[in-house]
């Protein structure tokens, strides 16, 4: 059975480390930590964040994959730092990358792993937050995030 799993994030090198591409920069480690199967198709973006649905549209381009056989990986502010949740569908929250492969697709009906980045602090915008890097603190913590990730990406793939 093939699959699909999508790390949302910005191409270039000003987004690499930024809290906006945590959902590329998971999968990217799971794919250097495991044997990727040849039935497990890994997608990066190759365009913004918000046109992230024409990219998904592309990779299922002469493909036989449906749709619970796709899973989207992304930062999520709502969830705390450190934090993932599996979850099928639902509100893209103010996510344009989710909002914009909602509207491509025609569906909600999709796996999603939530990565939790936190709120921004009191006074600093919700972009300026999620394109900004992570603090040395923040980094410690995403280790363990990687490994349950990783267990997660794991149970989707098999």
């Amino acid at each position: 059975m093939n699959k699909i799993i999508f790390g949302l994030g910005n191409p270039g090198k000003e987004y690499e480390r930024t809290r906006h591409n945590l959902g590329l920069n998971v999968v990217r480690a799971w794919g250097l930590q495991t044997e990727v199967r040849s039935n497990v198709k890994i997608v990066a973006p190759t365009q913004q964040m918000n046109v992230s649905g024409n990219v998904l549209q592309d990779a299922l381009k002469f493909t036989d994959i449906e749709m619970n056989n796709i899973l989207i990986a992304h930062d999520d502010i709502e969830l705390p730092l450190g934090e993932v949740q599996l979850v099928l569908g639902g509100s893209a929250k103010g996510h344009n990358g989710i909002r914009s492969i909602y509207d491509v697709l025609g569906t909600q009906d999709i796996q999603r792993l939530r990565l939790g980045i936190g709120r921004p602090p009191e006074g600093m915008e919700v972009k300026d937050f999620v394109l900004g890097k992570f603090t040395t603190t923040e980094l410690s913590e995403l280790e363990a995030q990687q490994e349950s990730a990783n267990t997660l990406i794991n149970d989707f793939v098999n």
